[in-house]
């Protein structure tokens, strides 16, 4: 909050570098598994049989649990400077000691997310495809609550990475709202 936006656009600047390895990582495995195959099948003979749907399915899993394992290296790669070695090491040390709180915070958002993506999925034929109360509910409510518990969670997982990283559990609970 103390940032004007010449300092925090120099923050963003210096650390562009740290977190540039890791996205390269994320990115190089998105080309690969995603992008190449879309290439590759566009200039296949749709009589051939090759569908690239399969390997694409397998990377965005593939990618969602790498994502999920390792959610604390953007925040290690930002705030502690470190080389992605480094940061992978303290990735797996936060799993190794504060393994528990981080799994059901990830299985609580999970659930909130599918829960919302049901309800999204259901609504508007429910409500009528076309209908105002549809239109009301694709346009307003359902990405306001996405935003929320978006945010919600966001926060929750900096409050806990913080706990995490300076051994604050006996304080309550692990996350408060």
């Amino acid at each position: 909050l103390t940032f004007g936006f010449d300092k925090l656009r120099l923050f963003a600047l210096r650390r562009f570098a740290f977190v540039f390895k890791w996205a390269a990582v994320v990115l190089a495995i998105s080309a690969v598994g995603i992008n190449l195959p879309l290439i590759v099948g566009s200039f296949q003979d749709p009589a051939a049989g090759w569908e690239p749907a399969g390997i694409i399915r397998a990377t965005r899993w593939a990618l969602a649990g790498l994502l999920t394992v390792f959610c604390a290296m953007q925040v290690l790669l930002i705030f502690h400077n470190e080389s992605l070695r480094r940061a992978l090491g303290d990735t797996m040390h936060l799993w190794r000691r504060h393994g528990w709180p981080v799994a059901w915070l990830i299985v609580v958002a999970a659930l909130h997310f599918s829960g919302l993506s049901t309800a999204n999925a259901f609504l508007p034929s429910a409500l009528g495809q076309w209908s105002w109360p549809a239109a009301v509910w694709t346009t307003l409510i359902y990405p306001l609550l996405w935003s929320l518990l978006a945010g919600w969670f966001l926060a929750s997982w900096v409050c806990l990475f913080q706990r995490c990283e300076h051994n604050r559990f006996e304080e309550g609970d692990l996350v408060r709202f």
